[in-house]
Formats: structure tokens, sequence, C-alpha cells
């Protein structure tokens, strides 16, 4: 009632803490589909120290989701903060992506910036969107993406702790080679 009230159709939203509601979603909305862009834990991480810093010009309140046992990363550095938003986070939409089954559609962000209209125009086919010829024919705007920003800008021993935490989560989301690991 709220979108029709609205005068819309579907409701569209990219908030990092909406992830941690996808169940209360999929309540409000039945059948609806969810979009998981994947991106590199690192290349997370470093973005969102970047908006971290430039928040505390302004703000000493908080940055990120509010996950469980928050209060007590406050002592752990940026990074780590991230890594372990990012973690806690993407656990969740695994665990919704395996409940949804192939309600929730995933593609990485990595895919999304390097090929952006094919990436795009197969998210319309997979969310069954109906692809305009303005939308087909149309330029996209750029997108600026940073893809190896994290390894000139975070220290290595950081992320190789980080990621000895749990290798397996953080080797999922490693989607980008580390030259000191191999391809």
């Amino acid at each position: 009632r709220a979108i029709a009230a609205r005068g819309r159709s579907r409701f569209v939203a990219k908030y990092p803490r909406l992830s941690l509601r996808v169940g209360w979603l999929d309540a409000l909305f039945p059948g609806a589909l969810f979009v998981h862009l994947r991106r590199d834990w690192r290349a997370v991480a470093l973005s969102t120290v970047k908006r971290k810093r430039k928040r505390k010009a302004y703000s000493q309140r908080w940055f990120g989701v509010r996950i469980p046992g928050w209060k007590a990363l406050a002592g752990r550095s940026d990074v780590e903060q991230s890594a372990a938003i990012f973690r806690h986070v993407t656990l969740e939409i695994e665990a919704q992506a395996r409940r949804l089954g192939d309600r929730m559609i995933t593609t990485s962000y990595e895919q999304l910036c390097s090929a952006q209209r094919p990436t795009l125009l197969a998210l319309c086919d997979q969310l069954g969107l109906r692809r305009s010829p303005r939308f087909e024919s149309g330029e996209l705007p750029k997108i600026r993406a940073s893809f190896g920003g994290w390894r000139r800008d975070l220290d290595p021993a950081v992320l190789a702790s980080i990621r000895a935490q749990d290798p397996a989560f953080f080797g999922r989301y490693e989607l980008e080679p580390d030259s000191a690991r191999g391809p």
C-alpha cells in the first residue's frame, strides 16, 4: 500500500543496514527479488574506512552497521572494524540467499564496473524488468571504481591478520587476486 500510495510499483533501496533485514523485507514484500552485489572484502574495507574518516570531521558517532558486539570493535583499527562488519553482514546475506533460493540474484561489483551494460541488461532479465529502448540505447554514466586501491592503502599485515580469522569466508570474497599470494 505504501508503494502504491506513492504511485510506484516497486521498492528499491541500497542501504547496508537493510542487509540485516532481508527477512523483514521479504515479509513486507512477499515474493520480492533481492540483488546481492558482491565485492572484494578488501575494497569494501578501504571504501568504508575512507567514508568513516570523512565523517569523523563532523561526527564522532559510530559509523557503520551496528552488528552484535559493535561496541567491542571500538578499540580496533578502522580496517578491522570494517572487515568485521562486512563479514557479519555478508554471512547474514549468505544465510538469506540459501533461504530465498533464486529470489536472491548475485552479481559482482567488479563485473558491473568492467562490463556495465551487459551486466545491467542481464540483471534486468533476471529481475523481469522491461528493457526500454531508451535504456538499451542510452549512455550509461561511468562508474569510477578503484580496483586496486586496497593494495596501495591497506597494510598487508593487517589484511593477513583479518584473513586468518576466517580464511574460508574471506577467501570467498577475495575477488581480486592478491599479488603477494598469486592469482
